[in-house]
């Protein structure tokens, strides 16, 4: 028996059915408690945590694209499964056969290893950045991802090379439906008008005048740890999926820069004053952004959402301690310059909030080179 909590289309939910009975009987489970994680994004791909019973009383995650794409993914996992200490997957497909582009297949894989049932209860990082009701939960959390000697990015020894920004983050640029959507939106202008009337230039100019040569770290990296590819045991304690970006040796800012860009924007209320938002947007690109918010008392004394900036100051202050520790004090611009890529590649996606986007990319730009800043 599967038991959906959320129902996918009809569609989707016959063929991922069928896929999760097959997993059931390879497992000999009978019955299964099934879930959807939380996706942002256009790859198309669906995660499910996966529950099958007192046979087995840990969690799975259970990833269904299509086979070329699992594939992929599978050989991507294997470059950085030590560093990461990546559980070891299955396939679960119906159609060995069938055609590779087409035919959905699924990723299975244990949350944690052995027997142990204690990470039972699955929360997503990203649901508790700003909850009121857990005001630790998400700093420990992170703590435990960056900033502890004994985790995967803790532990990291990059490598510093020289390399090309563009070359070097490229894939994160997601050129083609991000150049759409700054199209559709700047269209033959150089600049159009943002809050406040200060001037936005079109990131892709910014990005033609940050171009050069510059130094850039390199490890094992995840290349997607957004907040929704991080879930939260019933002890606190992080687990990573979704390793379809991974890289044995990738930029090792982009796996901090990413999970910074879910909590600045993505998953940031919008609720607020626009004026103080980009100002505070502002803010968060110094170096130390806990420091640059507490200069800025008289900015948020009576603004409802103080308590709300001064967490996310916190959070990323949190992240941005963990890329010192590993890679130095001195790399502020090369981290910008990965935040940057970053922020671009996310303008293509749809509920994406685009104008403070817009925003924090031309002040990332004026923070690494001053006459690239927005004039007010």
């Amino acid at each position: 028996m599967i038991e959906y909590q959320v129902a996918s289309s009809e569609e989707e939910h016959r063929v991922h059915e069928a896929l999760l009975v097959e997993c059931c009987e390879q497992r000999d489970a009978g019955r299964a408690l099934v879930s959807p994680l939380t996706r942002f994004g256009f790859s198309g791909a669906k995660l499910y945590r996966i529950y099958f019973g007192e046979r087995d009383t840990r969690p799975y995650v259970g990833k269904i694209h299509s086979w070329r794409k699992l594939n992929d993914e599978h050989s991507r996992s294997q470059q950085v499964r030590h560093h990461f200490a990546v559980q070891e997957s299955t396939f679960v497909d119906l159609d060995p056969d069938g055609d590779d582009v087409n035919r959905l297949t699924m990723l299975l894989y244990p949350l944690v290893e052995g027997g142990s049932d204690e990470a039972g209860q699955i929360a997503e990082l990203g649901d508790i950045f700003f909850d009121p009701t857990n005001p630790s939960g998400a700093s420990d959390a992170l703590e435990m991802v960056y900033d502890s000697a004994s985790s995967p990015l803790g532990r990291a020894k990059p490598a510093i090379k020289k390399g090309e920004f563009g070359e070097v983050l490229e894939r994160y640029f997601r050129d083609e439906d991000a150049e759409a959507s700054l199209n559709s939106v700047f269209g033959r202008n150089e600049t159009i008008t943002g809050f406040d009337g200060i001037p936005l230039t079109n990131p892709m100019v910014l990005r033609s005048r940050l171009g050069g040569t510059y130094d850039f770290h390199h490890s094992p990296v995840h290349g997607d740890l957004h907040a929704q590819n991080v879930l939260l045991d019933r002890l606190g304690n992080p687990h990573l999926i979704d390793y379809a970006w991974a890289d044995a040796e990738g930029p090792t800012a982009i796996d901090y820069t990413v999970m910074e860009a879910t909590i600045r924007l993505m998953r940031f209320p919008h609720t607020c004053n626009p004026s103080t938002l980009i100002r505070v947007q502002a803010l968060l690109n110094e170096d130390f952004p806990r420091l640059a918010l507490g200069r800025e008392e008289a900015l948020l004394e009576s603004d409802p959402m103080r308590s709300t900036y001064v967490r996310a100051a916190k959070l990323v202050d949190r992240i941005r301690t963990g890329f010192r520790r590993v890679c130095g004090n001195t790399s502020h611009d090369e981290y910008l310059l990965a935040l940057f890529a970053t922020l671009y590649g996310m303008v293509a996606y749809r509920d994406y909030p685009l104008l403070p986007t817009l925003h924090v990319l031309n002040s990332i730009a004026g923070e690494i080179d001053p006459e690239l800043a927005p004039s007010s």
